[in-house]
């Protein structure tokens, strides 16, 4: 607060909480009243207005029974990923509906939801975030389901990391202090590996598909095939010799490799 003194200079007053309550009066901040005042203010809620294909979609998605995709693409006439993009986007977020989406495509479930349940064979293996269930998978079979994914089977000797069928060079990576087996089944991603022009485990290329944005390159680590893709200006041709370097290795026990095994022979064509 400014006074004028009638005299040419001013004199700053502060008002003081102890001041107003001096006089009888409470103190209030801006922020206060800006709080009170937007808690004052009605709501706005999003209204959908009747007749469009928004809100017959939103109708069949709130009958008890719920609604198919087949059946909101028959009655909307939209394509399938449009109406997907609408649950995921105006109708779960916005409007605050529950939805549950049954889908085999890892894809449109991580873009979708934001909780994820995966089964196998009718047991729930995992239920997170998609975030957390891509980074940090329950087991194997989650680990393979999300994304593209490389297996190497290994032993482990006198401290180092051998690929089963090949006993000339090991893999650099660090065995888990909990780990008390002497066989593993390494797992990572393509784009988590690296190839060296020095270094790393030894393998020829077999195979390079230059996909735009990214190079694949097909390579045997002992029994095992696994591949990588790449960013990187190095280029490696069919039949160089290249290092390779893991990164961001999970370890499943060799008896989840039996259990592969079991499911793939279990599957209905």
């Amino acid at each position: 607060m400014w006074r004028d003194t009638g005299d040419g200079h001013g004199v700053t007053l502060v008002i003081t909480a102890t001041g107003l309550a001096a006089i009888g009066l409470e103190a209030h901040t801006a922020r206060q009243a800006e709080t009170e005042a937007t808690a004052a203010a009605p709501s706005k809620e999003r209204k959908i207005r009747e007749g469009t294909k928004q809100a017959l979609l939103i109708e069949m998605l709130r009958r008890p029974e719920g609604a198919t995709l087949d059946e909101l693409v028959a009655v909307t006439k939209w394509q399938s990923h449009t109406i997907r993009g609408a649950m995921a986007g105006a109708l779960k977020k916005k409007l605050g509906l529950t939805i549950v989406y049954v889908t085999h495509d890892q894809a449109e479930a991580m873009a979708l939801s934001d909780r994820m349940l995966v089964m196998d064979m009718g047991v729930v293996q995992q239920v997170d975030t998609p975030t957390n269930m891509y980074n940090n998978p329950a087991n194997r079979f989650v680990f393979s389901f999300l994304g593209l994914s490389n297996f190497m089977p290994v032993a482990l000797h006198d401290g180092l990391v051998w690929p089963a069928g090949s006993a000339s060079s090991n893999l650099e990576c660090e065995i888990p202090e909990e780990w008390d087996d002497d066989r593993a089944v390494l797992a990572t991603r393509p784009n988590e590996i690296q190839l060296t022009l020095e270094g790393g485990y030894r393998t020829r290329i077999k195979n390079r598909v230059f996909l735009g944005d990214y190079v694949e390159y097909r390579m045997d680590i002992g029994d095992a095939e696994i591949r990588v893709q790449t960013h990187e200006h190095r280029d490696f041709r069919v039949g160089d010799v290249c290092g390779v370097r893991l990164g961001k290795v999970k370890w499943y026990s060799a008896a989840e490799e039996i259990s592969e095994e079991e499911r793939e022979r279990r599957k209905v064509i």
